[in-house]
């Protein structure tokens, strides 16, 4: 109920304390919703974005109306997306429905060229984000971070530059700026 109101809305009075509200779908009309991780959704829920998707309608719970919604989706697996299939964990149709352009993206491990890329990306928006002034990763980071097979991804690297901006108060990130599990992992 809680996704189905976030995705959908709802009316005053459709639950105890429900106000109305309007859910990512019609917000998102007319424009591009991001679904992350759909595989992690109940097989109900992936049936009512299936059936959004399709119809072009929502209905508000509590609601007795349908909103009419023009929304282009992207959406996120976190595993094959075939296997998710076969496991039952992601429904055939909704993957057959939104898989008109699909992009398989390396993990990080396997793109080790964009580690420095994202690592000046991160740089400069947790300057901005904390009002820092960071000039630079220290040589051992740089190559800490270009040896790490980074199993969370790029979330995984921005939460570990976002720690380090924690633990730094100069002008380089060091070393002992980054979290220990990396140094353990590292055995360093």
């Amino acid at each position: 109920t809680l996704l189905e109101s976030i995705l959908f809305g709802n009316v005053k009075g459709s639950f105890t304390g429900a106000e109305n509200s309007v859910g990512l779908f019609e917000q998102a009309n007319h424009g591009t919703l991001f679904l992350d991780e759909i595989n992690s959704m109940e097989l109900e829920a992936q049936a009512k974005i299936l059936r959004a998707i399709e119809e072009k309608k929502i209905r508000r719970i509590g609601d007795k109306k349908t909103i009419d919604v023009d929304v282009r989706i992207i959406a996120a697996v976190n595993k094959d997306p075939i296997k998710c299939v076969e496991e039952n964990i992601l429904r055939d149709d909704l993957y057959y429905r939104l898989s008109v352009i699909r992009y398989d993206i390396p993990p990080l491990r396997d793109r080790k060229e964009d580690v420095p890329l994202l690592m000046e990306h991160f740089r400069k928006l947790f300057n901005k984000k904390f009002n820092k002034n960071i000039m630079e990763y220290s040589n051992e980071v740089k190559s800490v971070f270009l040896k790490y097979d980074w199993p969370g991804n790029v979330r995984e690297l921005r939460n570990v530059i976002e720690s380090a901006y924690h633990m730094n108060f100069g002008l380089t990130i060091e070393l002992d700026n980054v979290p220990g599990h990396i140094a353990e992992r590292m055995n360093i």
